[in-house]
């Protein structure tokens, strides 16, 4: 689908009107130093089904939080609002796996992000537990395929830490796809670059408190595995790997998610370490020399001498 606005980019929204979904894309352009939706792709190159699943999860949280905040009495309850859904991570960057019947057996997570317009609205137990429960059903019946892990922030706290160049925040502004949008809600800011030096001390400071955390309740559990002590070594393990997730995210994204779903972190802490890998076998790719083609004929006679010398 061609683009004919000037920075040539995607503005899309799903308007959940039928069962399924009904999706619309919405083409034009915005003020600078804003950003819609910093991607030139939309979600077309998911499959339909993904599409179909995204309409149907996007509509169940909205549908989920009018219940939650209706019939409130304070002004910020009253005039509660989802800002965005935006959908990040690897089936908004084209990296997903979807392989749960192989040697693999991995099928990657939808990771949503949710904005919501007060910081009260953010209270899980109070607005989101329902929608959670229920896409969770939904996935057990497998009526939804893909599971969904999503996290909620206030419109404020986002903004601010876009100004502050939060690379977590950062990365979704600039890979990540809005499927729902306010009408007549404020673009994102743009990202700001954050000192590297400043960057450098935050992610020591998260991996000396977080790493000694993890070994921490490592030797706890441990120490209760020698005494034949299941249930209490398998929660100290469990908070082992809990915290080691946590470190991860936080020394690369300098964010967790206010979540003690393993699952949910695993998913989050693979994906910035993939990304890493990524960027680490770029820059060595580009330095390393070049190998000179070799012929069949000599690559046999390599491998023939190998063989000599290791027998």
């Amino acid at each position: 689908m061609g683009c004919k606005c000037r920075n040539r980019t995607t503005r899309l929204a799903l308007y959940p009107s039928t069962p399924a979904g009904l999706m619309k894309i919405r083409l034009g352009g915005f003020a600078a130093r804003a950003i819609e939706v910093p991607m030139n792709t939309g979600i077309d190159h998911l499959p339909r089904r993904k599409q179909d699943e995204l309409a149907r999860v996007v509509a169940i949280l909205r549908e989920e939080f009018d219940l939650a905040t209706a019939g409130g009495t304070q002004a910020w309850r009253r005039n509660a609002r989802i800002v965005r859904i935006i959908l990040f991570g690897s089936h908004a960057t084209g990296r997903w796996v979807d392989e749960p019947h192989t040697m693999k057996g991995y099928r990657s997570d939808f990771d949503l992000l949710v904005i919501v317009n007060h910081k009260r609205l953010t209270d899980w137990s109070e607005y989101w537990y329902n929608a959670e429960d229920r896409l969770n059903r939904l996935i057990i019946e497998d009526t939804i395929a893909t599971p969904v892990n999503f996290i909620v922030e206030a419109w404020e706290t986002v903004t601010n830490e876009l100004a502050r160049g939060h690379y977590f925040f950062s990365d979704i502004a600039r890979e990540g796809i809005t499927l729902y949008k306010l009408r007549g809600g404020k673009p994102l800011p743009e990202p700001q670059s954050l000192n590297p030096d400043d960057a450098r001390a935050t992610a020591q400071k998260h991996f000396d408190q977080w790493f000694e955390s993890a070994d921490q309740f490592r030797q706890l559990g441990m120490t209760a595995m020698s005494k034949a002590w299941s249930n209490v070594a398998a929660f100290e393990l469990h908070q082992a790997v809990e915290r080691l997730y946590s470190c991860v995210l936080l020394v690369t994204t300098n964010y967790r998610p206010n979540s003690h779903n393993i699952k949910f972190l695993r998913s989050l802490a693979e994906d910035r370490l993939a990304a890493q890998r990524r960027l680490l076998d770029t820059k060595f790719l580009s330095r390393a020399p070049k190998v000179p083609e070799m012929s069949s004929g000599d690559r046999i006679a390599q491998m023939s001498q190998f063989d000599t010398r290791c027998q």
